[in-house]
């Protein structure tokens, strides 16, 4: 077979001299032990090959041009893939964009019939939400009520008839408070019993048939600050209202209100009164330990 490179110098060489092309192919193609049919055969597959390299690339820059095309479609009119390719094998652009873009009902002009069906379809949403819930407190065994633990931080202002004085000093034989503690910040321990009444507090219901579905309730509680020297420091009660987190859990945000005791608090000794002189005969502060109540605002999380 002959080259692709001797017959193209074999055409140039024709055109160059005048001489027709066929018979420079064939007396190369002689020269070359090649017989002219041959010659023939190989310069129509190679043009045909040259057809097929053309066609392809006009496809594939057909094929770009209806990529663009679609992509400005769906990014002007939001449509999906389907309505793009309809658009692409020959469909209605105005048609498909029409047909892609919603249709807005007036509100004054909305049917009577559609908007009863939306309440209701709604309403029974809620209801199978709500009974969903309730079946998985149940299947968790997360009641809500009854006696709980929990733990968190009281802050507690005295009431007693004596400031709690943590230092004071003389100056010039008067007594002067240089610290109280009629203001307190605790870390407590407490447990609560929450009873769960039958109608909702805000958006938080207990009108559900089973307990679980209870999500708050309020009791009693009590209350101790653990200690360093003494085992207990102070003990609390009052009233506590509970929030639940979830019907999944039992788990709640508490807030309490009550009293608080504090077993051993530091006082002036008696007859020493702030900002006074010491009684006749003394020559020092006098302190003393003695309990002291206050009030109390508890925040506590149970679980």
């Amino acid at each position: 077979m002959i080259s692709k490179s001797a017959l193209i110098c074999a055409t140039i060489t024709a055109a160059l001299l005048g001489i027709p092309t066929d018979e420079v192919c064939a007396e190369s193609a002689v020269s070359n032990g090649v017989s002219v049919e041959s010659l023939k055969k190989q310069l129509e597959a190679e043009d045909k090959l040259e057809e097929l390299r053309k066609e392809r690339y006009a496809a594939n820059r057909k094929l770009k041009e209806i990529a663009i095309q679609e992509m400005e479609i769906r990014a002007a009119a939001g449509m999906t893939s389907s309505q793009a390719i309809a658009v692409k094998a020959g469909g209605s652009e105005q048609t498909l964009v029409a047909q892609a873009t919603p249709k807005e009902t007036p509100v004054g002009n909305a049917d009577p019939k559609e908007k009863k069906t939306k309440k209701t379809n709604d309403k029974t949403k809620k209801e199978n939400d709500e009974t969903k819930e309730a079946q998985q407190s149940k299947e968790f065994g997360t009641k809500f009520g009854g006696i709980e633990f929990g733990a968190g931080i009281g802050f507690s202002y005295d009431l007693g008839s004596n400031d709690r004085v943590s230092e004071a000093e003389l100056v010039n034989g008067v007594v002067r408070i240089k610290k109280s503690d009629n203001v307190q910040a605790r870390l407590m321990l407490e447990s609560h019993y929450f009873f769960t009444p039958k109608f909702d507090l805000f958006s938080l219901k207990n009108s559900g048939q089973s307990s679980d579905d209870n999500m708050w309730g309020f009791g009693p509680f009590v209350a101790i600050q653990p200690g360093g020297d003494n085992l207990i420091e102070a003990v609390g009660g009052g009233l506590m209202f509970g929030f639940r987190r979830s019907k999944k859990s039992t788990e709640s945000f508490n807030l309490g209100f009550g009293v608080l005791y504090d077993i051993n608090s530091k006082t002036l000794g008696d007859g020493i009164l702030p900002n006074e002189p010491l009684p006749m005969g003394e020559t020092e502060i006098r302190f003393r330990e003695q309990e002291q109540s206050g009030f109390l605002i508890m925040s506590s999380y149970s679980f």
